[in-house]
């Protein structure tokens, strides 16, 4: 005990422990520095990346909003992870014993990652699904056997009001094919039955001038003008020509009304027996 009053035995406790806090500060603002510059490489790296994909979409208001949120939880997810590791980091430049905590954490992110891997797989699924911009509210989709219009996409789910009123809500990590719609305008077709014998040529010409009529009285509910395409079928009872009607979703049903009523009104008007 007597060396516990010696000035060796002190000299030599403050020069050890001088010496431990030079090299374990000097750790410490070494991973502080590697932090910083790491979290603005990755800052960077992952706007950069989130906003090369999202350019492929529609520039609209509401997906400039979504793709604000996804850099915002991206960050927020590298974020958290840099604090982790670097946590970690600091802890063993401090010689702290992290093995206990590792194995705690190991065994409680396996009990976690297990139970949750379906919330996982519909999250990531929910983040590409918005960041491509495959569908936003308000258009008409197919998802698998469901067609409707789009009332909500979130990062887990998407719901869908179907035609008869259904609110179907469908897990993002179940969503691998979607049909839209609304991208674009649709082209259906009419299919008109006129009575074996007919001049075909004479009634193709009369449908042209009213599927010319119909496109400068309506405007507005075409995408360009009605147009026949031909005979596409002929038995012993009757003649059947086709018309393709181009026009937006939203006037899809107008359109094809007012192109079936024109034509078949005009028809009978010239004397063709309508089959």
């Amino acid at each position: 005990m007597s060396h516990l009053f010696s000035s060796q035995f002190w000299q030599k406790i403050i020069v050890d422990t001088e010496r431990n806090a030079l090299t374990d500060g000097w750790a410490v603002i070494q991973i502080l520095i590697f932090y910083l510059v790491l979290r603005v490489i990755i800052n960077r790296v992952l706007l950069r990346v989130i906003r090369r994909i999202t350019e492929k979409g529609i520039a609209s208001a509401e997906h400039r909003a979504r793709v604000t949120t996804l850099e915002d939880i991206a960050w927020s997810t590298a974020n958290v992870i840099l604090v982790i590791v670097f946590g970690i980091m600091l802890l063993r430049a401090l010689g702290v014993d992290i093995t206990p905590l590792l194995t705690t954490a190991g065994i409680a992110g396996l009990a976690i990652g297990l139970g949750s891997q379906k919330l996982f797989q519909d999250t990531i699924s929910g983040f590409l699904l918005i960041s491509e911009n495959q569908f936003v509210v308000g258009e008409y989709v197919t998802i698998g056997a469901v067609t409707g219009l789009v009332a909500e996409v979130g990062m887990r789910t998407t719901w869908i009001r179907e035609d008869n009123g259904k609110l179907t809500i469908i897990a993002n990590g179940s969503i691998t094919q979607v049909t839209n719609h609304s991208r674009g305008p649709l082209v259906s077709w009419i299919d008109v039955g006129l009575a074996a014998g007919c001049d075909m040529a004479a009634a193709m010409e009369t449908m042209a001038q009213c599927c010319k009529a119909i496109y400068e009285q309506h405007p507005d509910n075409f995408q360009e003008a009605p147009t026949v395409q031909g005979v596409i079928s002929i038995d012993s009872s009757k003649i059947v020509i086709r018309v393709a009607v181009n026009a937006p979703l939203a006037a899809l049903t107008t359109a094809q009304s007012l192109v079936r009523t024109e034509i078949y009104s005009t028809l009978q008007q010239k004397g063709f027996a309508i089959a």
